[in-house]
């Protein structure tokens, strides 16, 4: 698995409450109007502050934090 290089921009409607909460983040559904991607619901993820402290402490930015191998 990889992640694409080109990236494209879609439209979400995001629920303004998170249906989960854990010790890193926020779980929001949302939901796209663009055509391509209407079809699926979506999943973001809403890092706390503390977190993004803790990734800012690491060195590293949060997509690269996002994109490493677990």
């Amino acid at each position: 698995m990889s992640w694409p290089s080109v990236s494209e921009k879609i439209e979400l409607a995001v629920e303004q409450k998170p249906f989960a909460a854990g010790g890193f983040c926020e779980v929001y559904k949302a939901k796209s109007p663009t055509k391509g991607y209407s079809w699926q619901s979506w999943v973001l993820k809403k890092y706390l502050p503390k977190t993004l402290e803790f990734i800012e402490e690491l060195e590293q930015t949060v997509e690269d934090h996002n994109k490493k191998t677990v």
